[in-house]
């Protein structure tokens, strides 16, 4: 490096020059001086040896020689100071980029159908306890009515009933809650006659009692008397007798007719032999399901119908079942249920079935059930206690849907709302994105973060996703979602106490909507939301070494005002690329970054240093700063001799006692405009007087300075302040030393 005199030139034999040093630090190198040539210079005459160059520092005339030298000259780039991830937001802000995270949401596998019902099925064996109609005569021969009074003569005995139930079960004893029975007198005797009826049971016991009833030749006597709370034993037997006392125009061939009619009787209570009583029904199986019948059909992932059947009849019942509707490879659901008998007091017994739905095609509006039931005993007894409800059919299940296909209506069938909870963590090197400003981005806010969200919709339906967020975690230390004891997730806080969440939606909108996938391709939208609360508490977590996670939560629905088909393998993905602008807001109390340059010094040997060191006349440091950010600026400086390791920090220089400390320098911020970026940069300098043996740190082989930038928060645009790839801090310190020539002291 050329050496600038800064005194009158002079002849060789009495050159007195100054060192002038200038460039970039770290990248220009001093020009070392032999310590006697600069003895032999400073003299002003040529040295005849070592010592005589040495002794010549005090002889010649007196004069002062000024030297320039250089400390520190740099351009510290706040942009050089990030990691290697980065890139321009479109209004020249720099900024970061994180890996996208990809959110998956399996939509189609998360379709079910919970907890569903079937109308339930009941039947009352009321059959049980009834009748068929049934009826008996008699005719009494006019030959066999007596002339005398009754009941002098003997009754002539007529035919007997046999009951049945409907279905053709034997009565063999009752009690009668209801019917009755109609008695018609019918007389063509040639006289007036007074019928007497009886019907008694295989005990002899009388069913009804007849009162006698005068009957006028040629005429019809019909009464009806009621057999509540009648009973009998086994069969019912009629006997009849008529009287005609006085008569005397009996006709021979003539004669009197009984007949009885059995209404058909309800039972209080009945014992049956020979036990054979069916029953049949149809129903709506799903008429309770609307969420189910708003759909066409339903093809079955897995899942299963239970069906539970009781019986509260003492009699074994076995059912014929088929639901329509639900088909295997097209053919309904048949099945064979037996029941047992049961105890009779009317408890029930039940047999459940499990009807394994994998590969079932539902048609919702068909499923009708058709049940054929039968209950056979040799012999049973009786009541409303069972035969009230004394089938009953119930059943439900659950289904994991392979694919649904109707006009899709959540209104309807919420089952089309899919909740999700999908999370990603975000596992980045802080070191590779934001370099050395990772530590200062500890206190700072971040202001500007923007996730580029695509949404994929690879349903066969419109996708609408609502009360969708957004929102940051701190992972458990196996990497897992925190919840609380509700099991909802724990998301991050603001300072407020509310949690860190932003909705994702459409501008404008509370909720997002994606079309259909067409012809097999999905459908894709892409919205920019901005995140800088999240992403700033991520930041604050990582560098506290914990583990942050980003979810997506909320709601994906499914719905469309046509025919569509929704599959097991449709869903939806979301890929959130995050870029994070550095608009950031720094504290009051500023943000710290440092480094370290090793500068050359005049090579001299200690002893030659120390002896120039006494022989200066005065020594200034000065420091020029330019500040072209947005932030204000203090600059600290400090000189320690030799060259130290770059593992040493600025901050130890700072500490050490050898220390040669610059005045510090303190801009304000760059002109800004409404956004924070700079307009125009300021200028500042300070002096600082050194003395003789503070300079001497400058007169070794090497010397360290150890360099201290305080970045403060601007007092335009809010405090906030847009970096940007030019935005940097230019220092230039050097220092100029006086040191006196000649005139022996």
């Amino acid at each position: 490096m050329p050496l600038t005199p800064k005194g009158p030139a002079k002849s060789f034999k009495g050159l007195c020059f100054g060192i002038a040093m200038s460039g970039r630090s770290s990248k220009e190198r001093l020009r070392r001086i032999s310590p006697l040539v600069l003895a032999a210079a400073l003299a002003g005459c040529e040295p005849g040896s070592i010592t005589e160059a040495r002794d010549q520092l005090s002889r010649g005339p007196a004069s002062v020689v000024t030297y320039a030298l250089p400390i520190a000259r740099d351009t510290f780039y706040i942009d050089s100071l990030l990691g290697s991830d980065t890139t321009r937001t479109p209004d020249g802000r720099r900024a970061v980029t994180f890996s996208p995270e990809v959110y998956d949401v399996a939509v189609g596998e998360k379709l079910k159908f919970d907890n569903l019902s079937f109308t339930q099925f009941k039947f009352s064996y009321d059959q049980m306890l009834q009748t068929r109609k049934d009826s008996v005569s008699i005719t009494i021969a006019s030959g066999s009515i007596t002339l005398a009074p009754l009941p002098s003569h003997g009754q002539s005995s007529g035919d007997t009933i046999r009951f049945h139930t409907p279905e053709g079960s034997s009565v063999t004893g009752a009690s009668v809650a209801a019917g009755s029975v109609i008695r018609t007198l019918t007389n063509n005797s040639g006289c007036d006659a007074t019928l007497s009826v009886s019907l008694k049971d295989s005990t002899g016991a009388d069913v009804v009692a007849f009162s006698d009833a005068l009957v006028p030749d040629g005429g019809t006597v019909v009464d009806t008397t009621s057999l509540a709370g009648s009973g009998f034993q086994g069969y019912v037997r009629l006997a009849a007798t008529g009287a005609a006392p006085g008569c005397t125009t009996l006709d021979p061939f003539g004669s009197a007719t009984v007949k009885i009619v059995f209404s058909p009787l309800t039972l209080a209570s009945v014992t049956l032999r020979n036990v054979n009583e069916s029953f049949s029904s149809t129903y709506a199986v799903f008429s309770g399901e609307p969420r189910l019948l708003a759909v066409d059909t339903v093809a079955v992932h897995s899942g299963s119908f239970t069906l539970t059947v009781q019986n509260r009849l003492p009699i074994s019942v076995s059912a014929d079942l088929k639901l329509n509707g639900v088909l295997f490879g097209g053919t309904p659901y048949r099945d064979t249920i037996l029941v047992n008998a049961a105890p009779g007091d009317g408890s029930a017994v039940a047999t459940t079935v499990n009807i394994d739905l994998a590969g079932a095609k539902i048609v919702p509006g068909d499923v009708v059930a058709e049940v054929l039931g039968r209950a056979t005993a040799s012999q049973a007894t009786v009541s409303p206690t069972v035969t009230t409800d004394a089938v009953v059919v119930d059943g439900g299940g659950n289904l994991v849907i392979q694919s649904i296909t109707g006009t899709l209506d959540p209104a309807v069938t919420p089952e089309l709302n899919v909740s999700v909870e999908e999370f990603q963590e975000i596992d980045v090197n802080l070191d590779s994105l934001f370099g050395d400003l990772k530590d200062a981005l500890r206190d700072a806010t971040l202001n500007d973060v923007t996730v580029t969200l695509t949404v994929r919709n690879g349903l066969g339906a419109e996708l609408r996703l609502s009360n969708f967020y957004f929102g940051v975690v701190e992972l458990t230390s196996s990497g897992q979602l925190p919840r609380d004891g509700s099991g909802n997730i724990v998301f991050q806080k603001d300072a407020q106490g509310n949690p860190l969440l932003v909705l994702i939606a459409d501008s404008g909108q509370t909720t997002l909507t994606v079309p259909a996938k067409s012809g097999g391709t999905p459908t894709v939208k892409t919205v920019a939301l901005q995140v800088a609360p999240l992403i700033d508490r991520v930041v604050d977590l990582l560098l506290d070494g914990k583990r942050a996670g980003l979810v997506a939560s909320g709601t994906a629905t499914a719905r469309s005002g046509t025919t569509v088909t929704v599959t097991r393998a449709d869903s939806v993905g979301l890929t959130a690329a995050i870029a994070v602008a550095l608009d950031v807001t720094i504290p009051t109390s500023g943000v710290q970054f440092s480094e370290t340059t090793v500068q050359e010094g005049l090579d001299f040997d200690p002893k030659d240093a120390d002896q120039i060191a006494n022989r200066v006349d005065s020594a200034t440091a000065r420091s020029v700063v330019v500040n072209r950010t947005p932030f204000g600026v203090r600059v600290f400086v400090a000189l320690v001799p030799d060259s130290l390791p770059g593992t040493v920090k600025a901050d130890s220089i700072f500490r050490r006692t050898d220390r040669v400390e610059l005045a510090p320098v303190e801009l304000k911020p760059a002109q800004v405009d409404a956004q924070g970026r700079v307009t125009q940069p300021v200028t500042d300098t300070v002096s600082v007087s050194i003395s003789g043996q503070q300079s001497r740190v400058l007169f070794g082989k090497h010397f360290t300075a150890g360099i201290r930038i305080v970045l403060l928060p601007g007092n335009a645009a809010g405090g906030r302040g847009a970096i940007r790839p030019e935005d940097h801090v230019i220092l230039n310190a050097s220092a100029r030393v006086r040191i006196k020539t000649g005139g022996a002291r």
